[in-house]
């Protein structure tokens, strides 16, 4: 089996072919000219050309790719890597070429690993079999605009499920463009993700490490928070390695991760845990600048592109109102069921609760019963497909809840 793998960076090329060494010839091109002489050479020879599509980053995609397959055997297989910086226009034209002109696209945004399985899969034509984690469940949180309350019902979903069992459950902030989760809850500086960066990165995080980064809410002592970065500009530089390596450790630790990330899908921190979470929960008010503007541009111009369908999201209704647009108008405009209606909270306990960095779901104001009624209802239902048993008969201690952080 004759392969030529062409990346623009030779030290990604060089470990896929390290990982697909053994069962077929492998070989690599870093530039367009490189690329170009080996086919003029050996073109027709080959049974696969995989080509990163940046290579090609300033030519138009319908110029190179029928170049490629001028140069090659009618009988040599294209798989073209889509680039993580094309935009949305250009996805979509070149996967129009592709169903023209039969060759085959990778998405983009997939660690060197998950590549080069993939490129193995399409070779020897074996799907690729993603294992099933035996460990915790991943549950993500994003807003359909900014400032819909993803963070506050991550917040409440955790404290109320923590609340009700023994399991452990971690709440992490990968909101790396709005890290509030620390600020929410009066939670001081001296840990959270900048602890663990360097780890996550190297690939040598553990669970002690993961542990020590987190705070731990003594009155919950199964409950633990890993709050965010501070640096907010560099939400674009975390890696997708980076972000795997917490989420399997993250599993490996805990029986319940929920995680907080951005509204917008253009890092890796958003994508990738939207890609590895068992329930993916978006958080929309009855509001058209959420429930349509916003969701239907990052859908259809970024969330499609990675594969995901309207129906991979669950809705939760924020602040209903019950006199603004009906459940079945949103749910027609975004695709998909909303399987939990929160009210609206008044007379500013929501801002207050902040203020005080008090859970919203831990006061015992009269105003706020509804809304604590309804993420309990929305707890019960995810524990229930998640196979985890909740105590109904715990209660939240209200007022008289004071948080003691125990520092490991």
């Amino acid at each position: 089996m004759n392969v030529m793998i062409a990346m623009s960076r030779p030290q990604s090329a060089d470990t896929i072919s390290s990982i697909l060494a053994g069962s077929m010839e492998i070989h690599t091109a870093f530039a367009q000219n490189d690329l170009q002489k080996q086919l003029t050479a050996k073109g027709d020879k080959l049974d696969y050309l995989v080509v990163d599509e940046e290579l090609y980053q300033n030519t138009y995609p319908w110029f190179w790719i029928s170049n490629l397959l001028q140069a090659t055997s009618p009988n040599t297989k294209l798989i073209v890597i889509i680039s993580e910086q094309t935009d949305s226009l250009y996805k979509e034209i070149i996967k129009r070429l592709a169903l023209d002109l039969k060759f085959s696209i990778i998405p983009s945004l997939l660690t060197l690993d998950e590549l080069a399985k993939e490129i193995r899969a399409r070779v020897l034509n074996k799907p690729v079999v993603k294992e099933k984690a035996d460990k915790g469940k991943v549950i993500s949180f994003m807003s359909s605009a900014p400032k819909d309350g993803a963070t506050t019902i991550a917040i409440s979903a955790a404290y109320t499920i923590a609340a009700k069992t023994n399991k452990k459950i971690i709440l992490v902030d990968l909101n790396l463009k709005s890290p509030e989760i620390r600020d929410h809850l009066g939670l001081k500086m001296d840990k959270g993700y900048s602890v663990i960066q360097a780890d996550c990165d190297s690939g040598s995080l553990d669970s002690n490490m993961l542990l020590r980064a987190c705070d731990q809410d003594k009155s919950f002592g199964n409950l633990y928070i890993l709050t965010g970065i501070q640096r907010r500009e560099w939400a674009e530089k975390f890696t997708l390695e980076e972000i795997e390596s917490l989420i399997k450790v993250a599993r490996e630790t805990f029986d319940l991760v929920l995680i907080d990330i951005h509204t917008f899908p253009d890092q890796a921190a958003t994508v990738k845990v939207a890609k590895e979470a068992d329930e993916r929960y978006v958080v929309v008010q009855p509001i058209v600048t959420s429930y349509q503007s916003s969701w239907h541009d990052w859908f259809t111009n970024v969330w499609h592109h990675h594969g995901f369908s309207e129906k991979d999201f669950q809705l939760i209704l924020n602040r209903d109102s019950k006199e603004a647009m009906s459940t079945f108008s949103i749910e027609r405009s975004m695709g998909t069921k909303i399987v939990a209606n929160v009210p609206n909270v008044g007379n500013g306990m929501g801002i207050k609760a902040i203020n005080e960095g008090l859970p919203l779901v831990m006061t015992d104001h009269e105003e706020v019963t509804p809304f604590k009624q309804s993420i309990e209802e929305f707890c019960l239902g995810l524990a229930s497909r998640l196979d985890i048993e909740l105590d109904g008969s715990t209660q939240l201690r209200g007022k008289w809840y004071k948080r003691i952080l125990k520092r490991g």
